[in-house]
């Protein structure tokens, strides 16, 4: 018997759901269903809250990398005080 691996791996994007080419597109006589193109403010606003969220998460990582750091230094030093009391 021969055993076969299926990896399913889901990569969300900044684009939301793209439709697939066999979906039906909405009826653009159905109200709402269409929406309009982002005017020059809303792309503004969009760029804004993607660079302060960017910004965010870049603050958070260094956060992490930092607090990785500290907690390695603190071992390091908590081996050499005993290494230096075993002598």
């Amino acid at each position: 018997v021969r055993r076969q691996n299926l990896s399913v791996t889901y990569l969300p994007t900044a684009y939301g759901l793209v439709n697939s080419p066999d979906e039906p597109l909405q009826d653009p006589s159905v109200e709402g269903s269409v929406g309009s193109a982002p005017t020059p403010a809303d792309i503004a606003a969009e760029r804004a809250a993607t660079e302060q969220f960017t910004q965010d998460r870049l603050r958070e990582g260094i956060r992490e990398v930092r607090a990785q750091l500290d907690a390695l230094s603190r071992q390091i030093d908590s081996n050499n005080s005993h290494q230096t009391g075993n002598q």
